[in-house]
């Protein structure tokens, strides 16, 4: 089974980086592990009561491979890129 790794990226362009990622069957868990990593980093994303633009987190396959990139603190309906 592919490994998936979960990063997780500031309006600035840093990135925290997934070292272990986490083996999973295919691309739909990922994603659905995706957005359960967004919604908890929104503290992140958080300025009091608003939401910054700009964070990310952002799913790659074992191999690189950008699979997607997830807003933190939006909607799932408005999540994906």
């Amino acid at each position: 089974m592919p490994v998936f790794y979960f990063h997780v990226v500031s309006p600035d362009d840093l990135m925290m980086r997934d070292a272990e990622g986490v083996v999973l069957p295919d691309r739909q868990a990922a994603l659905e592990m995706g957005l359960a990593t967004a919604k908890r980093h929104e503290g992140y994303a958080r300025f009091g009561a608003e939401f910054v633009p700009g964070w990310y987190v952002e799913v790659t396959a074992d191999d690189g491979e950008l699979c997607w990139r997830l807003r933190i603190g939006e909607t799932p309906e408005r999540t994906v890129d």
